[in-house]
């Protein structure tokens, strides 16, 4: 068909030609530069052993496989810090990987239940001694517990494991960030 001179199957493929190296080119550059870079500077990060990002259809989920780290949260906010220099932080989700040890889930099990009470309640000083008494009682030598107005952290760690928990304070919909490591001293 052609109107005035102008083939519109020829204008189609064009329109269709260039599209397609728009949104490749987007691709490319994303999966190439942009990702790469945000897994190098996590990489970086003391602690950080492996990371995954993966595009869901909602959100962008950042898999880190942490090893030991003796401040979680200080980890966990540079962690933020880097994402946020490439992602809104509103569509990613951050996961610690569980490396899980019956004893320290054991722990969580039972400690994860003061912890919630606490967020709701604000009794942040029984939770810390319900979690000193849970690690006492399950033989769990080193854990800590920290707080900010974000999150409430919990590293527990024995032997060579250790499990860590990023515990929102608040929002909708959100839920424990979890994986596993050694306890470092009291609360």
């Amino acid at each position: 068909m052609q109107l005035r001179g102008i083939r519109f199957w020829l204008v189609i493929a064009v329109c269709t030609f260039t599209l397609a190296l728009l949104l490749g080119g987007r691709w490319f550059y994303q999966q190439r530069f942009v990702e790469t870079n945000l897994v190098r500077e996590l990489r970086n990060i003391p602690g950080v052993e492996t990371v995954n990002v993966i595009e869901k259809k909602d959100y962008i989920q950042v898999r880190l496989g942490l090893g030991k780290v003796w401040d979680l949260q200080k980890t966990y906010m540079k962690i933020r810090e880097t994402v946020s220099e490439v992602y809104d932080l509103s569509g990613v989700r951050i996961d610690i990987v569980n490396k899980p040890d019956p004893d320290l889930e054991a722990v969580w099990a039972r400690a994860q239940f003061a912890v919630y009470q606490a967020l709701i309640q604000g009794n942040f000083t029984e939770m810390a001694e319900v979690i000193d008494r849970q690690t006492g009682q399950a033989g769990v030598a080193n854990y800590k517990v920290q707080m900010d107005w974000d999150n409430v952290y919990l590293q527990l760690q024995q032997g060579d494991n250790y499990s860590y928990y990023v515990i929102p304070r608040v929002g909708e919909n959100r839920t424990a960030t979890t994986a596993s490591g050694k306890r470092s001293g009291g609360v």
